[in-house]
């Protein structure tokens, strides 16, 4: 039997006749939504008698494929005596309903197919990656890998090319550079807070940059002065590739006082960090360390609109070296405190310190952990 999918909105089709198998093709995801809650297709096959309920159970195959909202899912080797037409309609809605919402199934075998995608070499993955991005219609053009710099990276026509640390952190943009964005200040309940009034944008932990790249793409008449500092040697490279020259980024770990200490690198999972992660290099590099405190006075920072901390379970030293001056100087703290602190997270500590220091919660994402604070003071210059 052949399956197609006929029109602009490519509804679905299903042809066939006897005892050929039956394909069912499922157009757009969000078409799905429309439909009544479908039966449960175990009691489908309860319901069936003899060898056909058996053929069932053991030969029907479903293998799903999506990039935003389309889909294309593939019912086989179905005996179409097994499945009269109102049982094939239930089944069919029982696929649609499952890729409006995904079942925890569904994606443990797309996280098992990403992980093999994953161990193509390069001159096989990179241009797959870009015929995918077009295919949707991101805002990404081109997945490569620049050889000068030994960084891969995304090119986009608003942000031109931007470099990432690890070849798995092009993972994370699946829907594009600008829906990445999006989520990540999101997640920070960032949206419709930013407000450029002279002061600066102080991002510890900027890994690659992207708090900063989302602060130029809010438009001139509201850009602060960024600065960006990141202690992992492969991801300051990323962040001064994408950034410099015109913000100021600095390759520093911040801890409670300035000093040397041993750094753990873990730069494929972002998670390098003066405590210690779970996966890490076997030996730590030992960094540059400042504190807050030293920071804003050596770089003369009279104001600070955003302090943004994620220091991979570093936050209580980083804000134990923040309170005699950096926060006395900022308006807004926004802080990930998920759980990389020996596997637990320090929210507890470091929610305190803010408090104590004139802050209050006016955001948060508990799934992700991370808070956003209000100083209950305007900050004043020291």
């Amino acid at each position: 039997m052949e399956a197609t999918a006929r029109g602009a909105t490519r509804r679905s089709a299903v042809q066939g006749t006897g005892a050929g198998c039956a394909a069912v093709v499922a157009g757009d995801a969000r078409a799905a939504s429309t439909l009544p809650a479908p039966p449960d297709p175990a009691a489908i096959a309860d319901r069936m008698q003899g060898a056909n309920a058996a053929r069932l159970a053991a030969r029907t195959d479903v293998a799903a494929s999506g990039l935003h909202n389309s889909y294309v899912v593939v019912v086989g080797c179905i005996p179409m005596e097994a499945l009269p037409p109102r049982r094939l309609n239930a089944l069919q809605r029982w696929i649609q309903d499952r890729i409006s919402e995904p079942t925890s199934r569904m994606r443990a075998v797309w996280d098992g197919f990403a992980t093999t995608l994953w161990r193509l070499p390069n001159r096989v993955l990179l241009p797959f990656l870009t015929l995918v991005h077009r295919l949707v219609g991101s805002d990404i053009a081109e997945v490569g890998h620049d050889k000068t710099l030994d960084l891969y990276f995304l090119s986009t026509a608003k942000a031109g090319r931007v470099y990432v640390a690890s070849r798995q952190r092009l993972k994370l943009y699946p829907r594009g550079f600008d829906a990445r964005l999006r989520r990540l200040t999101e997640s920070y309940g960032l949206q419709g807070h930013m407000v450029g009034n002279g002061g600066v944008i102080l991002d510890v932990g900027a890994n690659v940059g992207e708090i900063g790249l989302w602060v130029h793409s809010l438009g001139a008449s509201r850009v602060p002065r960024y600065l960006g500092i990141e202690p992992d040697p492969t991801a300051f490279r990323a962040l001064r590739a994408n950034l410099a020259p015109s913000d100021d980024v600095y390759c520093l770990a911040v801890a409670e006082v300035s000093c040397r200490r041993p750094l753990w690198l873990s730069t494929a999972d972002a998670d390098s960090s003066l405590i210690q992660p779970q996966r890490h290099e076997p030996d730590p590099e030992w960094v540059d360390c400042t504190s807050l405190d030293d920071f804003v006075l050596r770089h003369r920072i009279s104001c600070i609109d955003l302090l943004k901390i994620d220091a991979e379970g570093g936050e209580p030293e980083v804000i134990l070296g923040a309170l005699d001056r950096c926060l006395r100087l900022t308006r807004r703290v926004a802080i990930d405190l998920s759980l990389e602190r020996a596997g637990r997270s320090p929210a507890k500590e470091c929610l305190t310190l803010l408090n104590d220091a004139g802050f209050s919660i006016v955001g948060s994402n508990h799934r992700m952990l991370r808070f956003l604070l209000l100083a209950k003071e305007a900050p004043r210059a020291l």
